[in-house]
């Protein structure tokens, strides 16, 4: 993801930023610290936040992503609550598009795994305009990843890189050269979709519509 948007630069977009946070690096705190930095960007900018890993909730039913730090019996102690999370996006002034792909069951057992649609109904309980939210599967189905995709990839992480990138011309159906946010969830979907013989649906939750946009030039 990081990749696809620095090869954008005075392409579609004059600047690109990114932070990066992966393995150990992906703490609570670093993750808030990122998520906070955002807060500075105007009206103009879209933020791009790509999250993979782990959903859980606890004993009380608060949803937590699962950290580097984090642990299956205490979420609160390493994990970024959707709470949190929302409290982070509300101050960010520009149009936001968050990735999702969570909710695979890895070597959680499937009582942990957390269903995306509530898990968005959580985390669009408070008012908050531009965001829209592209996660990886739908209700109570798990996000699968497979060592024949991509040399391990998640399947919904593999479509978006490919769609963004070595597939941007498939993904451009109506041919003016860029990706559109609706054409890369129609690309991402279908890919998903046909790869896990419908067992997997990626799901888009919208806030508030702030219209389609590019995303990429065609490569």
């Amino acid at each position: 993801i990081v990749n696809v948007f620095n090869n954008q630069k005075k392409k579609l977009f004059n600047k690109v930023r990114t932070s990066l946070l992966t393995n150990r690096q992906a703490s609570a705190h670093e993750i808030s610290e990122a998520l906070d930095a955002l807060s500075a960007i105007n009206t103009n900018d879209i933020a791009v936040i790509f999250m993979a890993g782990h959903g859980i909730r606890d004993k009380d039913g608060t949803y937590y992503f699962l950290t580097s730090d984090g642990t299956l019996d205490n979420p609160n102690a390493g994990g970024i609550s959707w709470n949190l999370l929302s409290g982070y996006l509300n101050r960010i002034k520009g149009r936001v598009i968050l990735f999702l792909d969570t909710c695979h069951s890895g070597s959680i057992i499937s009582e942990t795994v957390v269903p995306n649609d509530e898990l968005s109904q959580e985390f669009f309980s408070g008012k908050r305009g531009g965001t829209m939210v592209f996660s990886a599967s739908k209700g109570r189905q798990y996000s699968m990843e497979s060592p024949d995709i991509g040399g391990g990839f998640g399947i919904f992480s593999y479509a978006l890189t490919q769609g963004l990138s070595v597939k941007s011309k498939d993904a451009d159906q109506n041919g003016n050269g860029y990706v559109e946010f609706m054409e890369l969830v129609e690309y991402v979907s279908k890919y998903v979709d046909n790869t896990t013989n419908g067992e997997q649906t990626p799901w888009l939750t919208r806030k508030e519509l702030f219209g389609d946009l590019p995303l990429v030039a065609v490569e």
